[in-house]
Protein backbone atom coordinates (compact mmCIF):
# COMPACT_ATOMS: atom_id res chain seq x y z
CA UNK A 1 0.00 0.00 0.00
CA UNK A 2 2.11 2.94 -0.94
CA UNK A 3 0.92 6.42 -1.13
CA UNK A 4 2.28 9.60 -2.30
CA UNK A 5 2.25 12.70 -1.79
CA UNK A 6 2.82 16.15 -4.10
CA UNK A 7 3.72 19.19 -3.10
CA UNK A 8 3.53 22.26 -5.39
CA UNK A 9 5.81 25.82 -4.34
CA UNK A 10 6.89 28.79 -5.60
CA UNK A 11 5.17 32.18 -6.76
CA UNK A 12 4.30 31.12 -10.43
CA UNK A 13 2.16 28.06 -10.59
CA UNK A 14 2.69 27.70 -14.48
CA UNK A 15 6.62 28.06 -14.72
CA UNK A 16 8.18 26.77 -11.51
CA UNK A 17 6.81 23.89 -10.31
CA UNK A 18 8.48 21.90 -7.72
CA UNK A 19 7.80 18.62 -6.87
CA UNK A 20 8.41 17.35 -3.93
CA UNK A 21 7.17 13.12 -3.42
CA UNK A 22 7.21 12.18 -0.48
CA UNK A 23 6.87 8.41 0.38
CA UNK A 24 4.70 7.59 3.19
CA UNK A 25 5.06 4.01 2.66
CA UNK A 26 7.79 3.22 4.72
CA UNK A 27 6.59 5.51 7.40
CA UNK A 28 3.27 4.25 7.28
CA UNK A 29 3.98 0.42 7.67
CA UNK A 30 6.32 1.24 10.55
CA UNK A 31 3.69 2.84 12.66
CA UNK A 32 1.33 -0.21 11.69
CA UNK A 33 4.03 -2.72 12.62
CA UNK A 34 4.68 -0.96 16.22
CA UNK A 35 0.61 -0.54 16.67
CA UNK A 36 0.34 -4.26 15.61
CA UNK A 37 3.05 -5.02 17.97
CA UNK A 38 2.09 -3.06 20.92
CA UNK A 39 -1.44 -4.06 20.57
CA UNK A 40 0.25 -7.56 20.50
CA UNK A 41 2.07 -7.06 23.34
CA UNK A 42 -0.73 -5.25 25.32
CA UNK A 43 -3.36 -8.25 24.61
CA UNK A 44 -0.64 -10.46 26.02
CA UNK A 45 0.08 -8.66 29.00
CA UNK A 46 -3.91 -8.03 29.17
CA UNK A 47 -4.25 -12.21 28.58
CA UNK A 48 -1.21 -12.72 31.67
CA UNK A 49 -2.75 -10.78 33.82
CA UNK A 50 -6.12 -12.12 33.45
CA UNK A 51 -4.58 -15.80 34.09
CA UNK A 52 -2.73 -14.33 37.28
CA UNK A 53 -6.00 -12.97 38.60
CA UNK A 54 -7.05 -16.08 37.61
CA UNK A 55 -4.38 -18.16 39.60
CA UNK A 56 -5.07 -16.02 42.31
CA UNK A 57 -9.04 -16.92 42.85
CA UNK A 58 -8.01 -20.61 42.55
CA UNK A 59 -5.64 -20.21 45.02
CA UNK A 60 -8.61 -17.89 47.49
CA UNK A 61 -10.62 -20.80 47.04
CA UNK A 62 -8.65 -23.36 47.25
CA UNK A 63 -7.37 -21.99 50.88
CA UNK A 64 -11.20 -21.39 51.18
CA UNK A 65 -11.89 -25.56 50.37
CA UNK A 66 -8.50 -26.77 52.72
CA UNK A 67 -10.30 -24.57 55.96
CA UNK A 68 -13.43 -25.88 54.90
CA UNK A 69 -12.25 -29.38 55.27
CA UNK A 70 -10.21 -29.19 58.20
CA UNK A 71 -13.20 -27.34 59.94
CA UNK A 72 -15.28 -29.98 58.44
CA UNK A 73 -12.76 -32.92 59.77
CA UNK A 74 -12.66 -31.30 63.26
CA UNK A 75 -16.76 -31.19 63.33
CA UNK A 76 -16.74 -35.35 62.54
CA UNK A 77 -13.91 -35.42 64.86
CA UNK A 78 -16.62 -33.76 67.87
CA UNK A 79 -19.59 -35.48 66.46
CA UNK A 80 -17.33 -39.07 66.69
CA UNK A 81 -16.02 -38.34 70.24
CA UNK A 82 -20.06 -37.47 70.97
CA UNK A 83 -20.98 -40.32 69.40
CA UNK A 84 -18.25 -42.75 71.62
CA UNK A 85 -19.57 -40.67 74.74
CA UNK A 86 -23.36 -41.12 74.09
CA UNK A 87 -22.79 -44.99 73.33
CA UNK A 88 -20.59 -44.90 76.85
CA UNK A 89 -23.52 -43.34 78.62
CA UNK A 90 -26.14 -46.00 76.77
CA UNK A 91 -24.39 -48.73 78.07
CA UNK A 92 -23.96 -47.50 81.81
CA UNK A 93 -27.61 -46.83 81.54
CA UNK A 94 -28.40 -50.12 80.43
CA UNK A 95 -26.29 -51.52 83.16
CA UNK A 96 -28.51 -49.91 85.77
CA UNK A 97 -31.19 -50.79 84.28
CA UNK A 98 -30.39 -54.63 84.33
CA UNK A 99 -29.13 -54.04 87.81
CA UNK A 100 -32.38 -52.86 89.12
CA UNK A 101 -34.31 -55.08 86.91
CA UNK A 102 -31.95 -58.16 88.33
CA UNK A 103 -32.48 -56.21 91.90
CA UNK A 104 -36.56 -56.14 91.48
CA UNK A 105 -36.73 -59.67 90.38
CA UNK A 106 -35.34 -61.07 93.26
CA UNK A 107 -36.79 -58.92 95.71
CA UNK A 108 -40.04 -60.07 93.59
CA UNK A 109 -38.76 -63.63 94.44
CA UNK A 110 -38.13 -63.44 98.02
CA UNK A 111 -41.71 -61.48 98.43
CA UNK A 112 -43.10 -63.97 96.99
CA UNK A 113 -41.53 -66.93 99.15
CA UNK A 114 -42.09 -65.07 102.10
CA UNK A 115 -45.33 -65.33 101.19
CA UNK A 116 -45.54 -69.24 100.48
CA UNK A 117 -43.65 -69.19 103.86
CA UNK A 118 -46.91 -67.46 105.61
CA UNK A 119 -49.19 -69.61 104.46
Amino acid sequence: MSSTVTLSSGHDVESSFLDTTLSLSSDEQKPKAANATSRAALERRQLLHNIELLKLSVSVKDNQLQEMKNAHAVHAEDTAEKLADARHQCQLLQARLNFCTQSQQEEKVRYEQRLRTMD
